[in-house]
């Protein structure tokens, strides 16, 4: 049966993974009001998945202090990160868009929905705190794998996203273009009168 501390840290994971969701889809909204919606639900999933991170803490000291040692860096650190450099880009976004929020979703508005530090750390913090729910200081070793674990998908999010933010600003500038396979050449007509008329051997 799940634990009431599990249940919290489940409830956690599900908020992040829906900051994640409305974060990542910043660059893929048409209008601007959807992308002032989804602005608005992210910067509050931002703030209730830390205060809620908090208080799973502290619950965890109080009531199970070995995944409390194991598992408070994985659910505090990136809290912290996320309120710390997401919430700035976001209430510069939502100034933006308030002031016009009709219209289409410009190219500034998608640049600046894919940038790194905008959608890094909710998707952080969702593989974060996925991976502090199992863990415990009694299994040094499962702890040790986990932490390796969260490093390698935190750095390769870290890596997509800079990638993905990269490849927005090639197309806004015109510099990426499409590769288009050349057309196949036409054969001669002299040339392929021969090639009919020739005798087979």
């Amino acid at each position: 049966m799940m634990s009431p501390l599990d249940a919290v840290a489940w409830a956690l994971v599900a908020g992040w993974a829906y900051a994640t969701a409305e974060t990542y889809l910043f660059a893929l909204r048409r209008g601007r009001r959807a992308v002032l919606r989804s602005a608005t639900r992210a910067r509050a999933a931002v703030i209730a998945c830390t205060a809620a991170a908090l208080a799973l803490t502290a619950a965890l000291a109080v009531l199970s202090p070995s995944r409390f040692l194991a598992a408070a860096p994985l659910i505090v650190l990136p809290s912290a990160a996320a309120l710390w450099w997401s919430l700035p880009p976001l209430g510069g976004l939502l100034r933006v868009l308030r002031a016009d929020p009709w219209g289409p979703s410009d190219p500034p508005i998608r640049r600046r929905g894919a940038e790194p530090r905008l959608t890094v750390p909710a998707q952080a913090a969702c593989a974060c705190a996925l991976t502090a729910i199992p863990l415990s200081a009694e299994r040094p070793v499962a702890v040790i794998v986990g932490y390796g674990l969260t490093g390698a998908v935190v750095g390769g999010l870290a890596r997509y996203a800079r990638h993905r933010h990269t490849v927005l600003e090639r197309v806004r500038a015109g510099v990426l273009r499409r590769a288009v396979a050349p057309a196949p050449q036409e054969e001669h007509p002299r040339r392929r009168l021969r090639r009919l008329t020739r005798p087979a051997s």
